[in-house]
């Protein structure tokens, strides 16, 4: 089919025709898409959703270890600034708790200082398990001294699902994380 249009120049106001060639046969009809269609991309997309937040859990796991081992580091430090400021000292243990099936550790001390959180039960959020030279060990118990030296110097091992982080007590006064072995330096 053939149509014609008229376009008028803006200078000459002449009208120049123009035809246009209009194909009816290759105009397509836009159709929904079939159910086929929606439950394929519906199940690939929950596919992707499955293995997305599988992989964004053991993220949050790994990153829940590592932030429960710094605060236990910051906190044994604290613990030997109040023992040199203090002259006392304190126990740490770290102790499994068969119904939560956790790990934990408290603070321990014959002291009343009111800003420790003495006895309290603090959970090792991600922690599989302990160990101290490849050996697992519970209940663990660290003595800071009034001096703030920890005994007995060793590396403790705590490991998650994926990844392990080690604490090294023994260059005390000094606590060190590492997240390989530490190197036995003589």
């Amino acid at each position: 089919m053939v149509k014609f249009d008229c376009v008028t120049s803006s200078t000459t106001g002449v009208c120049a025709t123009r035809f246009l060639v209009v194909n009816y046969f290759d105009r397509r009809v836009k159709r929904a898409f079939s159910l086929l269609e929606l439950c394929l991309s519906l199940s690939v997309l929950g596919l992707l959703a499955g293995v997305l937040s599988w992989q964004t859990s053991d993220l949050f796991q790994g990153h829940r270890l590592q932030e429960g081992i710094k605060t236990l580091v910051i906190e044994v430090k604290q613990m030997q600034s109040l023992a040199l400021s203090h002259r006392t000292d304190f126990e740490l243990a770290f102790n499994y708790d068969t119904k939560e099936k956790s790990w934990y550790y408290t603070c321990i001390t014959d002291e009343p200082i009111s800003y420790l959180p003495n006895k309290q039960k603090i959970a090792l959020a991600g922690v599989r398990s302990i160990s101290i030279q490849g050996k697992k060990k519970a209940p663990l118990y660290f003595s800071v001294h009034s001096s703030g030296r920890i005994t007995p110097l060793e590396s403790i091992c705590f490991q998650g699902k994926k990844k392990s982080y080690w604490v090294d007590f023994s260059s005390s006064p000094q606590i060190k994380l590492f997240d390989e072995k530490p190197k036995k330096t003589s």
